[in-house]
């Protein structure tokens, strides 16, 4: 598997467990938090915006909001990396709501997510995520919808 898809499934487990704890308030998601970066940004004494983030990883970031937000599993307003202030869309709490069948276990995949990121397992938590957004879940999901 691409490391970019890697990158991508680890950042969107982090977002959605994130934002599943923090439900139903729109919060701003801080990238630095997410990327695993030890510095914050933060407004210097002479009124400009500090960002500790690479150029890569700060376009990185906004296109996977970006691309979450577009897929209709994220709401609120997007506004890049620093200025996106999101929640879960239906579809998106319905996804972590979901019970995944891949694994055993009779927990959400939102709970399985905040979990595994609360025990560090960062690994797992992108499974979850990888699974979970494959094209046969979402048609479960969708089936489930309409039966």
């Amino acid at each position: 598997m691409s490391e970019n898809i890697e990158k991508f499934d680890e950042l969107v487990a982090r977002v959605f467990e994130k934002l599943y704890s923090e439900f139903p308030k729109q919060i701003v998601l801080d990238p630095c938090e997410l990327m695993d970066y030890d510095a914050t940004g933060y407004w210097d004494d002479g009124g400009e915006f500090v960002d500790p983030l690479s150029e890569e990883d700060n376009e990185f970031f906004s296109y996977t909001l970006s691309w979450l937000f577009d897929s209709g599993y994220l709401i609120g307003k997007f506004g890049g990396a620093w200025n996106s202030r999101m929640t879960l869309s239906l579809q998106g709490l319905q996804l972590l709501k979901s019970v995944p069948s891949s694994v055993e276990s009779n927990e959400s995949l939102g709970e399985q997510l905040k979990d595994a990121v609360k025990r560090g397992s960062i690994d797992y938590a992108t499974n979850l995520v990888r699974d979970a957004l494959s094209a046969n879940n979402v048609l479960n999901l969708l089936s489930g919808v309409f039966n």
